[in-house]
């Protein structure tokens, strides 16, 4: 049944042909995700992704100073490990 995806299916739109309909997206995507080893949904975030930014590289960072120090979170991570059942509002 995946077989009847031909090459132009995948690229899409070209010269005048029709672009794809939302389900044969959805099978490509599939298709995709089972040969990579993910998800559709990542497959489907990555091709938008590649559409809006032109690039599927990690976006560059604000340099924004983290609210919190490494010694919080480990502090925060030993009280979570000792008290497992411990809600926000304790």
């Amino acid at each position: 049944m995946e077989a009847d995806i031909s090459l132009n299916d995948l690229m899409g739109r070209i010269r005048g042909q029709p672009s794809l309909t939302t389900e044969q997206k959805a099978r490509i995507a599939g298709i995709f995700a089972r040969v990579v080893g993910s998800g559709r949904t990542t497959v489907s975030s990555i091709v938008s992704q590649a559409r809006t930014r032109g690039t599927v590289e990690t976006a560059e960072k604000s340099n924004r100073p983290r609210l919190n120090s490494e010694q919080d979170l480990m502090q925060l991570q030993r009280s979570l490990a000792s008290h497992p059942k411990s809600t926000l509002a304790e």
